[in-house]
Formats: structure tokens, sequence, C-alpha cells
């Protein structure tokens, strides 16, 4: 390189406040002096006075690295952060209702709240591009966690094998985490064909039926699909996907129903009449169902109703009914603007694995929002699922932190990462 290119790609770098952008900028300018220069050389110029008028055309260095610096820049996505803050404050509202130790609860409360805010911030400043090359680690230490809790579980919660590991409890849903920026990044490596891709979702599919956990089979299926969905894999190959699956399932459950205990039956057949089965699986259905027609408008705070894990699976439930519909609503639409909010990022970023981790991100948020709220209104089956941010619990809340902390961060560098394809 020479000196007089040198120095004017050093200029117009100065002027550049994002350190990820500086190299970057200056290989492409670099890459536009150098094909001017092989033009003009062309047409008879001397090589040293080609690389001068290639300069020149580039224009001022001081002005254009001003117009680069407001261009590539960091973005604050203000819109998602001031939506997430809401939903952490409207996380508080059911200790005012919940039969507990008020205190002792929220001070917990605002510890797993500093903790979410630290966890968001701190990856929204990461460059999230670094989490690629450790994507097989990611896969493989999901897997390995999986097999951990198959064959050496500290304990069993309700007949869930879970590990110990001093204070920290580990289940099989955190492993979504390692999967959902592994798969990302995976779904993108030229390496990793349509099939190949099927055979690795598989393997954590098997642990998971293994550990009885329908749940996370039911969300990593669809963070799979989504996957695909915004992939170059063929449309049409996802949709024959989805209706094999579904196919699949169906299937086995007809073939299984006769080796199910009647406990596992009376679960099932709550769900389609749940009045037949008033006194057992289908009781919770129809005290939802009186519970949400009792609420009114402004809710039954002035009375004492006991709601099962009206904290955590049903808090959608127990917000309702003692604040009212008023208030089931605005959290309701505040969760939907989360969400139409990462949709919106989806279609805004040019990085292949920047747009994988929010459509991921996307999926994992979207199926506990969505089925939590459909299942509070006796639309799905009940099932172990929390409402993001605003059922009770650390770890729930320290995963859908770390999501919206990767959606963060690349929604900040989406200007300053170029599209590019990656390879390997």
């Amino acid at each position: 390189m020479s000196d007089k290119k040198y120095d004017f790609l050093d200029q117009v770098k100065e002027q550049i406040k994002a350190i990820e952008a500086k190299e970057k900028i200056s290989h492409e300018l670099n890459h536009h002096i150098n094909s001017e220069k092989k033009r003009l050389v062309l047409t008879g110029i001397e090589k040293e006075e080609a690389e001068r008028i290639a300069i020149k055309q580039m224009g001022g260095p001081v002005q254009l690295g001003q117009r680069l610096n407001k261009l590539h820049r960091p973005k604050t996505d203000w819109w998602l952060i001031s939506l997430l803050i809401v939903t952490i404050g409207l996380s508080f509202l059911p200790l005012m209702f919940w039969n507990i130790d008020l205190n002792f609860y929220f001070e917990r409360k605002i510890i797993a709240s500093v903790i979410s805010v630290v966890i968001i911030t701190g990856l929204m400043f990461f460059d999230y591009r670094k989490f690629y090359k450790w994507r097989w680690s990611f896969y493989f230490i999901g897997l390995l966690v999986l097999a951990l809790l198959v064959l050496f579980p500290t304990t069993y919660t309700n007949g869930v094998p879970v590990l110990r590991v001093g204070p920290f409890v580990i289940d099989s849903t955190q492993t979504l985490l390692l999967f959902y920026v592994g798969f990302s990044a995976l779904i993108i490596s030229s390496k990793v064909s349509y099939w190949k891709f099927l055979l690795l979702c598989s393997v954590p599919i098997f642990f998971f039926l293994v550990v009885l956990d329908p749940n996370s089979i039911f969300v990593f299926s669809a963070m799979a699909i989504a996957l695909l969905w915004f992939s170059d894999v063929s449309k049409k190959r996802i949709l024959l996907l989805a209706v094999s699956s579904l196919a699949v399932i169906f299937s086995a459950g007809y073939l299984l129903w006769g080796n199910l205990d009647d406990y596992q039956k009376d679960r099932i057949l709550g769900y389609f009449n749940p009045t037949e089965y008033a006194n057992s699986s289908g009781y919770m259905y129809l005290q939802a169902k009186e519970l949400l027609k009792a609420a009114g408008w402004f809710g039954q705070r002035g009375e004492q109703v006991f709601i099962p894990t009206g904290h955590t699976d049903f808090v959608f439930l127990s917000l309702t009914y003692h604040f009212g519909w008023i208030l089931g609503i605005i959290l309701f639409l505040v969760l939907a603007m989360l969400m139409t909010r990462m949709i919106y990022v989806t279609f805004k970023i040019n990085d292949s694995f920047g747009k994988m981790l929010v459509v991921g991100g996307l999926s994992l948020f979207s199926v506990q929002f969505l089925y939590s709220i459909a299942m509070t209104l006796g639309l799905l089956p009940i099932i172990g699922i929390s409402l993001p941010f605003i059922s009770y619990g650390l770890t729930p809340t320290i995963m859908n932190s770390i999501v919206f902390g990767i959606v963060l961060s690349v929604y900040r560098r989406k200007n300053i990462v170029f599209k590019q394809s990656i390879t390997n």
C-alpha cells in the first residue's frame, strides 16, 4: 500500500468512532481505490497518477470519514429497551396478591431484575459474531448436559431429572439456550446441509424424550422450523417437514394410547372434555374459565382465591383476575409489541448469522408468550410454560434476558456488520 493511500485511509478511519467498523470500511475503500486504479491504468495512465486520481475521486478523507461514521455508528433499539423496562415493571404486580412473605420475595425479585438488566446490557455491548466460531461447542455442551441428566441426575423434580451444582439447579430446558445459539450458526454454515441439520436436531429431541420433557421438544421444534424458514432451504421442504412431524406425533400418540397410565389419559381427556373430568384433570380448565369470567374490567382484588401455580404458569390468569381485563389486555399488548418489534428487527438485519439469532430468539419468546396466554384461555392443553419476564423465577428470567441481550447486540451492529455469507 502506497503512502498516499495509507494516509488517506488513516484519516478516514480517524473519523470513525465504531472500532468494529474501522477495518471493514478501510478494506472496502481500499478495494474501491484499487479497482478504479486498475481501470485507469488500462486507459494508459501511469500507476502512481492513476492511484492519485482514484483517491481524489473518493473526496476529502475527513468529510468522507464523517459521513461513514454517521452511517455505520452503533444503533440502540430504544423501542425494545423501553418495552423491556415496562415488562420488567409489570412483573412485580403478582407480588401484590401472592400470599407470601412479601419482603423476602420482593428482595429476590429485585435481585432477579437487576441480574436481568445486567445480562441484557452486557450482551448488548458484546459482539455477537464471536459466538459463531463456538457453534459446535454450544451444540455439544447442550448434548453433554442432556446426557448427564440422563446418566447422572442428582435429584428429580416432578419426575424430571435435574442436576444440582451448588446453589444452581440445571434441567433440560436450560439447554435450549445453547441449542439456540448453536443452531443459529449451524443453519448458515455451508458444511451443514438440510439433512445434516435435521439429523443434528433429532439427537436433542431424543434426549428430551428420555428425560420426559415434551415442553422442550415443542419449543425446540418451533425454533428449528423458524430457523429453517428464514434460511435458504425450500419452503416446500419445510412445510413437508412440519406436516410430516405432526403426522408422526399423532400416529405415535394413537399407537401409544393403550400403553398410557390412567392419569396420563385423564390429562389428555380433561382438555377435550373438562366437564366430565371436573374433579381431576379438567378442574383447572373450568376454574380458569370461571375466574376470567368473574374478573371484570377492574378485577377482584378484595377476593383471595387460590390459583395453582398462579405466580408462574398461570400468572396471566392471576393478574387478570385480581386487576381486571384492562391490565390483562395491557400486558398482552406490551408482550405482543415486544414480539412485533423483534419481527421488525429481523427484516432490518443484513448479516446472516445476526438474522438467524433474532429469528431463533423470536421463536423462543413467541412460543412461551403465545402458548401461555392460549393455555390460560383454554385454547391449548395445560403444560408447564412460563410467561416471559412476568412469571416468577430466576432461571426463566435469565434465559429470556440472554435472548433479548443477543437481539439488542445484533441490532446495535446492524449498520456496522456488512452483508456477508459465512461458508465455514
